[in-house]
């Protein structure tokens, strides 16, 4: 699910009932402890200036059975604006180990295929293991190490979309 923009707004505040009400869904005080303020600046920014483009912005992952927020994920902007479809992904400490990292990365890649993207990009710390374990499972491979906007390593992993997500090991 998408995260309404001025659903952002008020986390941006600190507002977690508001945000909760303006996205319709309860948003644990564990959504802000997990996500960077500049980072929601950026998507706020971003889902303003291109609203057809939403859909590249950071989503909430909810239980569908219960509607509880157990997450998030998203791309970092359309590719148009990041220069590629990159995805992220977090999913909250006691919902780890479920596969519903591996599940989430994988809708994300099915919903860029579905925009004519051809391949999705993932940046790693080496330093997060379960986070590398997450992308191989969905099929993605080290392409490249860089440098993160804070000067650390990271490794870089890309997957072409049209693979077949279905062949992929979704145990995370």
């Amino acid at each position: 699910m998408v995260l309404r923009a001025e659903a952002i707004e008020s986390l941006l505040s600190g507002d977690l009932a508001t945000a909760g009400k303006r996205q319709g869904l309860d948003i644990p005080e564990e959504f802000l402890e997990t996500i960077n303020d500049e980072f929601l600046k950026i998507q706020l920014e971003r889902s303003v200036k291109r609203p057809s483009g939403r859909g590249w912005c950071v989503r909430i992952v909810t239980l569908a059975e219960a509607e509880t927020v157990i997450g998030h994920s998203g791309f970092h902007g359309h590719p148009d604006d990041v220069g590629r479809a990159e995805i992220g992904y977090l999913i909250f400490e006691r919902f780890r180990g479920n596969g519903y990292a591996t599940e989430t990365t994988l809708g994300l890649v099915n919903w860029a295929h579905e925009q004519g993207v051809e391949k999705v990009f993932v940046s790693i710390s080496p330093e997060n293991p379960a986070s590398i374990r997450v992308a191989e499972r969905a099929g993605f491979h080290v392409s490249a190490n860089q440098l993160s906007d804070s000067d650390n390593d990271e490794l870089l992993y890309e997957r072409a979309t049209r693979e077949r997500s279905s062949d992929i090991h979704k145990e995370d």
